[in-house]
C-alpha cells in the first residue's frame, strides 16, 4: 500500500510539474514527451544510517541545478516527528553513478522539497519548461513521464487534469 501511495504522490508531482509546461496531448506525442523529459527527470535517493534508504523522482526546474520532489521522499517520520534524511543523491537516466545534492528546504504539509545539485558545469542541464498554467483547464489531457533508466524502462502516462494546485508549488518555490 505504501508503494502505491508513493507512486500516486510522485505521479501527482509529475503532473503538476509537467502541467506547468502547458504540453497537452494535442501538442506533443508520447515519444516527444518522453524525449523532452529524459534530461529533467531524475531518480532521487535519500539515505540515513539508522533509518535506511528512500527512493523517488524529481524534476529539474532551473539551469543552476534545482530539483523539486516530494517531501516524503527526502524525509521520514519517527514518533510523529518529520526528520530529514542525512544524505541525498540524484541520478540522471544516462548515468550509472549518483551525484550528491543538498536539501534546500521541504514542507511536509505540502509534500514538497527542493534539492540543489552543486558543480553543474559538466552538465548541459535542460530544466522542465514552465509555461502559463492559466491556460490549463480541469478536464484537459496531459502527458507525464517517469524516470528513464539505462535499459530504457520508463513510462509516459496520459491523464486528465482534475485540479490545478500550481499556486501551492509556486508559493513553495518562492517562499
Amino acid at each position: 500500500m505504501k508503494n502505491i501511495i508513493s507512486f500516486f504522490l510522485l505521479t501527482l508531482l509529475s503532473v503538476v510539474c509537467f502541467a506547468l509546461t502547458g504540453c497537452s496531448i494535442k501538442q506533443l506525442t508520447a515519444t516527444e514527451i518522453y524525449n523532452e523529459c529524459i534530461y529533467n527527470v531524475v531518480e532521487v535517493k535519500a539515505v540515513s544510517e539508522n533509518v535506511g534508504e528512500s527512493f523517488g523522482t524529481a524534476e529539474l526546474i532551473s539551469g543552476d541545478g534545482k530539483f523539486i520532489t516530494n517531501a516524503h521522499v527526502v524525509t521520514y517520520t519517527r514518533l510523529n516527528v518529520v526528520n530529514p534524511f542525512e544524505s541525498y543523491y540524484i541520478r540522471f537516466s544516462f548515468e550509472d553513478d549518483y551525484r550528491e545534492v543538498t536539501l534546500e528546504k521541504f514542507d511536509s504539509e505540502k509534500d514538497l522539497a527542493l534539492l540543489k545539485l552543486k558543480g553543474v558545469s559538466d552538465l548541459s542541464l535542460k530544466p522542465v519548461k514552465v509555461g502559463n498554467s492559466d491556460n490549463l483547464q480541469a478536464g484537459e489531457l496531459v502527458g507525464i513521464t517517469t524516470f528513464r533508466t539505462k535499459d530504457n524502462s520508463g513510462n509516459v502516462i496520459y491523464g486528465i487534469v482534475y485540479c490545478i494546485p500550481v499556486n501551492t508549488v509556486v508559493a513553495f518555490l518562492n517562499g
